[in-house]
């Protein structure tokens, strides 16, 4: 499938490619385990020997005890298919054939991922959704700073976690480590990224440390700025968008209240990485830390990768919907 080779120089992913007609059942049993960290698997159905109930089968099986995300590309749409991937909550399923189509699809897939909305859309399922609005972020040059109001509590994860989301939205989205922790490294090596002028890119997002030197021109920057600290308060001071994560223990209110004694000639956002003993369907109509004064107060949804956003998705179009301007409706 050599369509997938422009990932490879706009994306910076690294793409392992198989030709030839095989079963999908055999090789998830036999072969995934030897490709080592993947993220993806992306099938030609036309490549595929099982039949159509063996790949719901398997897609069935396979989502419930993996991570790893699974797309399909369908050059002849057959709408069974299609309905029963999409009951297995699998949107992934690319159907252009016109060139820069199918390029705009596969980017969508390799990056953020299809919607469920977008998917329903494009195979005229009838979806009844809420219009979705959209910001214009072109030379917006936004700046958000996140901070932590003490070590370990998920700054970093909140603040690649947003700029996926804004990444989504369609800006050109920049992460930028602030602070002193060194995750960035981690993670690059982690996830295999690749490094060019000290900077990776990853997912459809720039990542760099504070000291890079880079005169490319970013829609949003957002900032870790770590944990909160007198001295970073002139740079959140100076931002468009600020967010302070925090935690609701016992051991993590105290700085909690610490922090916001500090913020308290600025404009923010406090997010709380959610507690697993509290019901959170309710929880974000009522905060449970309301008596501390704040009504920006917002528990989110804890993902299982720090790319990951969609738990959260309302949550982050609350912060930003005074930030940016509407532009339309779809």
């Amino acid at each position: 499938m050599n369509i997938l080779d422009f990932l490879i120089d706009t994306e910076g992913l690294f793409v392992k490619k198989y030709i030839g007609e095989f079963s999908l059942n055999e090789f998830l049993n036999n072969s995934i385990n030897k490709l080592g960290h993947i993220e993806m698997i992306f099938i030609d159905l036309f490549a595929l020997s099982d039949s159509k109930e063996e790949l719901i089968e398997i897609v069935s099986v396979f989502s419930k005890y993996q991570n790893v995300k699974l797309g399909f590309y369908m050059e002849e749409v057959n709408q069974e298919v299609v309905n029963n991937l999409i009951a297995l909550n699998t949107f992934n399923i690319v159907s252009k054939t016109e060139v820069t189509e199918l390029k705009e699809e596969l980017k969508m897939v390799f990056t953020v991922g299809m919607s469920e909305q977008y998917i329903k859309e494009k195979f005229d399922l009838g979806l009844m959704v809420e219009p979705k609005q959209i910001y214009n972020f072109k030379e917006k040059q936004v700046v958000v700073s996140v901070t932590g109001a003490l070590h370990r509590i998920g700054t970093t994860t909140v603040a690649i976690s947003f700029a996926m989301y804004l990444s989504s939205l369609g800006a050109n989205v920049c992460y930028v480590e602030a602070n002193k922790s060194e995750h960035l490294e981690l993670i690059a090596e982690h996830y295999k990224m690749k490094s060019k002028n000290q900077s990776f890119s990853y997912k459809g997002i720039q990542l760099q440390r504070v000291d890079v030197n880079n005169n490319e021109v970013f829609d949003v920057i957002v900032y870790d700025v770590g944990v909160l600290k007198e001295k970073i308060l002139e740079g959140i001071k100076y931002s468009d968008i600020s967010i302070l994560v925090a935690g609701d223990k016992a051991t993590e209110i105290r700085e909690f209240r610490k922090a916001k004694e500090q913020l308290k000639d600025q404009k923010y956002n406090t997010v709380i990485n959610f507690s697993k003993d509290k019901d959170i369907s309710d929880i974000n109509e009522k905060s449970d830390l309301s008596s501390i004064g704040d009504e920006n107060i917002w528990y989110i949804n804890q993902e299982v990768d720090i790319f990951l956003f969609e738990k959260n998705v309302d949550i982050y179009n609350k912060i930003i919907e005074k930030y940016f301007r509407e532009t339309k409706k779809i």
